[in-house]
Formats: structure tokens, C-alpha cells, sequence
């Protein structure tokens, strides 16, 4: 289907023109993720569930640590929108743990 707008375009295609899946190695991470704004909610959470960092992904303006949790039996990722926990700017580089 041919558009004015080439973002409203669909590309029939299976595959793209760059893959990810070729790139990046799948990871085993929990089915569910929570995502969380609150620098105090995160720095609780890591503290009292004993989170451990399973990924990090680096974004222009800084890492941001994917956790893991157990809650109620069950694996959950638990990320942040920002790269530190104690509330603080921005993280130095060996501020998360990378995979």
C-alpha cells in the first residue's frame, strides 16, 4: 500500500532490513517487567526484595538497570527509568552491572 506518509507504509516483509535477532543474543528475563519512575520506590524495592541487576541498557542519557525479583513465586523484571538508585543524576559508568 502506497502512502503520503511512508510511516503509515506496511511492509509485508518477515525479516528487516536490520535485524535485531542477528545482533543481540536472546536473554532469559522474566515474561513480566515493571517499570517505575519513583527513585525511593526503586531503592526499597531493590533493598528489601534483593534485586539483582539481570541487564543494562544504556540510553543517551544514562544506564538504566533491569532487576530481577521473586514475588509471589514468580520472576519479575523490575527496571528504572533512571540509571541510579539512591535518587542521585546521572550514573558513572560502573554505576550497573552489564551483561
Amino acid at each position: 500500500m502506497q502512502s503520503n506518509y511512508p510511516i503509515l507504509e506496511f511492509d509485508p516483509a518477515p525479516e528487516a532490513i536490520i535485524e535485531p535477532g542477528e545482533l543481540i543474543r536472546p536473554m532469559d528475563v522474566p515474561e513480566q517487567c515493571v517499570i517505575c519512575f519513583f527513585q525511593q520506590v526503586i531503592a526499597t524495592v531493590v533493598k528489601e526484595h534483593n534485586a539483582k541487576v539481570i541487564a543494562s541498557l544504556r540510553w543517551e542519557d544514562a544506564g538504566h538497570p533491569i532487576y530481577e525479583i521473586e514475588m509471589d513465586g514468580r520472576r519479575v523484571a523490575f527496571a528504572s527509568r533512571r540509571g541510579r538508585t539512591d535518587g542521585g543524576g546521572h550514573p558513572g559508568r560502573n554505576d550497573c552491572a552489564r551483561i
